[in-house]
Parts: C-alpha cells; structure tokens; sequence
C-alpha cells in the first residue's frame, strides 16, 4: 500500500513543479504589460531606481564644482529614474568661499530620457543647471555610465 503511495505523491509533486516552472517563465518574458516607454520589463532597464552622481570626467563632484579657494560639500545627490522615461534630479550643495559665508545652491530638475540600445537622451525641464545630453551608455549592477556626445563621462553609483 505506501509503496503505491510515495511514487504517486512524487509524480504529483513533480508535475506541479514542471507547471510552476511553466508559469514563471510565461510571465517574465516580454510581449506587452509593465514595460513602459520603452518596451522592456522593469528588471530589463538598468536605469531604474536611484543614483548619485559620483564623478565627472574622473573628477568627484564636489572637485569638478569647485573653485580655488572655495569648499563644497555635497548635502543631497539624488537621481531617480523610472520606468515611464522620467527622471528627477534633486541637488543640494554648500559652497564656502575662503572667508565668506556658506552658501546653500539647491537645484531640482525634472525631465525625461530615451534608450535605445546602447544610446541615450536626456532632456531636462526648465534649468539651466542641467543640460540635455546625448551619448552612450554602459552599466554594471552598481555603476551607470554616460559617455556625453560632447566627450563629458560621467558615472553614478546607485543608491
């Protein structure tokens, strides 16, 4: 009698694992639903999520901001992409000439940004603190990098 009852059980399990399996990878590949502006999947666009721009052609921010003389610290470095094609940037930095007060410099800025392959756009809304961008990009789990038409690269490090 339980030597009928184990092979049964375990096909059984077996065949619910086949249909598990099935339905997973039914629902992960691509053909509509979820995938924004661009067609993909959430988990396909490297841009999603939120960055902090970490140098400017090999230069930190804080140096390729910077003055002689002055000090810059960085209070907030948020860049947040999303899935639609929408981005918000959102810095703030304190500038301290030599002998002067400490000045507050907040910039917030909205926009959108295209891939397509290996090429992006950005465009930004209503700032002249940020410029459109075209150029190249490459990504790894942990950095976004951008080679700007104009020979800028910058890099991000998520967050």
């Amino acid at each position: 009698m339980y030597g009928q009852v184990i092979p049964r059980s375990f096909l059984w399990l077996v065949s619910l694992c086949a249909v598990l399996i099935i339905g997973i990878i039914g629902c992960n590949e691509g053909g509509g639903g979820g995938g924004g502006s661009f067609g993909y999947e959430e988990d396909d666009n490297d841009w999603v999520g939120t960055w902090a721009l970490e140098t400017v052609d090999g230069q930190n921010w804080a140096q390729f901001l910077g003055e002689d003389g002055a000090n810059i610290s960085i209070i907030t470095n948020d860049w947040t992409f999303y899935n639609d094609g929408t981005l918000e940037a959102d810095v703030v930095f304190e500038l301290e000439p030599k002998g002067d007060k400490v000045i507050t410099i907040s910039n917030r800025a909205r926009g959108t940004y295209t891939l397509t392959d290996s090429i992006y756009e950005l465009k930004f809304e209503g700032t002249d603190f940020f410029k459109d961008s075209t150029g190249t990009w490459s990504s790894t789990w942990s950095a976004l990098t951008l080679n700007s038409d104009d020979g800028t690269t910058i890099v991000f490090g998520k967050q």
